[in-house]
């Protein structure tokens, strides 16, 4: 992702994945500021700055539909972010 477009797709498909579960449970951003519901674009460069690689899904009817997020862990190993993969419904067959 190198553009300003590219993240700001990305961060509405992590939004949109999010928000089911923050109605459900009455989350806000007052009582839940670090929800990821409520991501903001500033800690979604921060994540991406330090080294979080970050993987996009696209279909032919909606665009992006999915994101993912890769880090390398404490041992050296790559593996996804917490709770980092996210797929919104794609359209219809």
């Amino acid at each position: 992702m190198d553009d300003a477009e590219s993240f700001q797709a990305a961060l509405d498909v992590i939004r949109k994945s999010f928000q089911t579960v923050a109605d459900e449970f009455e989350l806000t951003p007052q009582n839940a500021p670090t929800d990821r519901a409520f991501l903001t674009m500033d800690s979604f460069h921060n994540q991406y700055a330090k080294g979080v690689s970050c993987y996009c899904l696209f279909d032919d009817c909606d665009g992006q539909i999915g994101f993912m997020a890769l880090e390398k862990t404490q041992r050296g190993r790559v593996g996804p972010k917490s709770q980092s993969a996210r797929v919104l419904c794609p359209c219809p067959p």
